[in-house]
């Protein structure tokens, strides 16, 4: 009966361990995920433009001072081929920062 006792004892002790490291995987495992915007390309759902979206100094991800006035967005569109844009609008959306000054508009 002691044996029996033992090894359900064990075996509980043994699951809460790997549950407890798998929650844990999770939790990191899913901050690093929505972190990691290092691989993203500038590829869109028409094959004849290209979006993409970063920090002035080339990064996509960014940790600045809250204070700072020297931070910028840099918006970059292409048109690859044929075609053009028109009343091209972008969106942000549940953005943490505020957007003040003066906007440059970089035509190539």
């Amino acid at each position: 009966m002691q044996k029996v006792i033992n090894k359900t004892l064990a075996s509980l002790l043994v699951l809460t361990l790997v549950f407890s490291y798998l929650s844990m995987l999770g939790i990191y495992g899913s901050e690093v995920l929505a972190t990691s915007l290092d691989g993203q390309n500038a590829l869109t759902k028409n094959a004849n433009v290209e979006f993409d979206s970063r920090f002035g100094n080339g990064a996509y991800v960014q940790e600045a001072s809250i204070n700072s006035q020297e931070e910028k967005l840099v918006f970059e569109t292409k048109v690859k081929n044929t075609g053009y844009i028109k009343d091209a609008q972008i969106t942000l959306e549940g953005a943490n920062f505020e957007i003040t000054g003066n906007s440059e508009i970089k035509r190539n």
